[in-house]
C-alpha cells in the first residue's frame, strides 16, 4: 500500500485528534472528535467561545496527531499521525459531510439543525491539511517517517 492509502486507511479508523494551536507564543492542544473527508480536510464541532477556536480565529495555523497504534507486548509497532495545515470556522457543511460525520462519530442526528438554529452553541470547523507525517514502524520498518503533502 502506498503512503496515501495508509493515511486515509488510519484517519478513517480514528475518531480523535490532539488539535494545537498557539497565539502569543502560547501552544494550546485540545482533544476532539473529528471526520475526513475525500480530500482529506478534518471536520469537528466546537464551541466558538472555547480557547482553541478563539486562537484559530486569530491564527489559522495549526497542526493536529492522531494515534493509530500505540506499540504492545503483542505488537510492537507504533502508527501515528502528526498533521498541518489551516483551520477554519465554517456557517455551515453540506449533508454528506454532516451525514458522514454523525455516522462515524455516534453523534445526535439533530445536531446538524441544532448548531444551525443557534440551539447549541457549536461551530462547524474545518482543517485543510497541507502536509502529514506518517510515522509507521509496521510497514515501513528502514524509513517510518513518511511525508505526504497536499496537491
Amino acid at each position: 500500500m502506498n503512503v496515501e492509502d495508509l493515511i486515509r486507511q488510519y484517519v478513517n479508523q480514528s475518531n480523535i485528534m490532539q488539535l494545537a494551536t498557539c497565539l502569543n507564543d502560547q501552544p494550546w492542544v485540545v482533544t476532539v472528535h473529528f471526520y475526513a473527508d475525500a480530500d482529506l480536510n478534518l471536520y469537528w464541532s466546537s464551541r466558538s467561545d472555547r480557547r482553541h477556536s478563539q486562537e484559530i480565529a486569530a491564527n489559522p495555523n495549526v497542526s493536529a496527531t492522531i494515534l493509530t497504534h500505540e506499540n504492545t507486548t503483542e505488537e510492537n509497532w507504533v502508527i501515528g499521525l502528526t498533521a498541518s495545515g489551516q483551520a477554519e470556522q465554517l456557517d455551515s457543511l453540506g449533508d454528506d459531510i454532516t451525514g458522514a460525520y454523525i455516522k462515524k462519530l455516534l453523534k445526535d442526528p439533530e445536531l446538524p439543525f441544532k448548531i444551525a438554529s443557534g440551539a447549541v452553541p457549536d461551530k462547524w470547523y474545518r482543517l485543510k491539511l497541507l502536509s502529514i507525517i506518517l510515522f509507521d514502524n509496521k510497514d515501513f520498518p528502514t524509513e517510518p517517517r513518511q511525508e505526504w503533502h497536499a496537491k
